[in-house]
């Protein structure tokens, strides 16, 4: 369920290289579903074949690159968000982030403080979680 996967070998260079493809097309449609619980299986999903592929020496086939491209931006955002979330969270479901700005003059100190809430009932990820797609996502290209 979690990675059907298919091998076959592709001449290049004068080398063979092992290459790996999966069926994302179903993994899709249960984000579209499930929501928040199959991010958190997809940042696993991604990590496992990642490691692999780097230990290896392997690449990825382009198809993955089509879906990873996709939803590049979302998941971005969703990082900055749960950052926020892990780190700022208190027991009202409500993420607090305090920005300060100060100006100095010859004369005067100005400061300015300004704190901004959201409330959300989202669940509780930690950044780990969120973290691993900007280290482990592929960002070579296949020749």
């Amino acid at each position: 369920m979690f990675g059907i996967l298919l091998k076959y070998y592709r001449f290049v260079n004068n080398y063979y290289y092992f290459y790996f493809y999966s069926y994302y097309c179903y993994f899709c449609c249960c984000f579209c579903c499930c929501g928040y619980y199959f991010y958190y299986c997809y940042f696993f999903y991604v990590y496992y074949f990642f490691y692999y592929s780097n230990y290896y020496n392997y690449y990825y086939y382009y198809c993955y690159y089509y879906y990873y491209y996709y939803y590049y931006y979302y998941y971005y955002y969703l990082y900055y968000y749960y950052y926020y979330y892990y780190y700022y969270k208190n027991n009202n479901n409500t993420i607090t982030s305090t920005t300060t700005s100060t100006i100095n003059t010859s004369t005067t100190t100005y400061t300015s403080t300004t704190t901004t809430a959201i409330t959300t009932n989202s669940p509780c990820y930690t950044l780990f979680y969120f973290y691993i797609i900007l280290i482990f996502f592929p960002n070579h290209t296949e020749n």
